[in-house]
């Protein structure tokens, strides 16, 4: 599999985020559903829908991400690994919004977050560096080149190495 560190990074923060969307949404589905809550700050509630919004859309883009990466073409790898850079910026964002409105439902409190999350980056530039794209018609040169040098290689060897008792001798014409 091309890419792996690219895949586990992605992968794993894209099962993080749909965990800890599914834990806010129970636990704000359950305050949702008393009265206090809906009497309570509206502000707050806009703000905690809104990083749940945030947070599915880096999902999704997470997502679309891996499919891109593991596509065959060229632009379509370029485009994943840029979505993925995105949408591990957009967690990053989130977790500095969470940090200062004070709803966070991801615990980006952590700096193992943080961490994880400039891992993550590093992995996706480290593919982009080390990813060599090749061409199907640059196949048939090479093998065409390497079976050249190999037979030259043979008859060289076989040149140096050969009893001159051994050789054949000349063809006369």
């Amino acid at each position: 599999m091309s890419r792996l560190p690219s895949t586990v990074a992605l992968a794993g923060w894209f099962g993080f985020v749909l965990t800890s969307i599914i834990l806010a949404s129970n636990g704000a589905g359950s305050e949702i559903a008393t009265l206090e809550f809906a009497t309570a700050d509206l502000t707050a509630a806009m703000a905690y829908a809104a990083l749940l919004v945030w947070q599915a859309a880096s999902a999704a883009a997470m997502a679309w991400a891996l499919y891109c990466l593991h596509d065959t073409g060229r632009e379509r790898r370029r485009f994943g690994e840029q979505l993925g850079l995105a949408g591990l910026f957009a967690l990053a964002v989130h977790g500095g919004l969470g940090l200062v409105v004070g709803i966070d439902p991801v615990a980006a409190q952590s700096a193992g977050y943080w961490v994880m999350l400039v891992l993550a980056a590093l992995a996706l530039l480290f593919d982009r560096l080390v990813a060599v794209e090749e061409d199907a018609g640059d196949d048939k040169e090479n093998f065409e080149a390497a079976v050249a040098v190999i037979a030259q290689s043979m008859a060289r060897q076989t040149e140096l190495y050969t009893d001159p008792s051994h050789r054949f001798p000349p063809r006369a014409r």
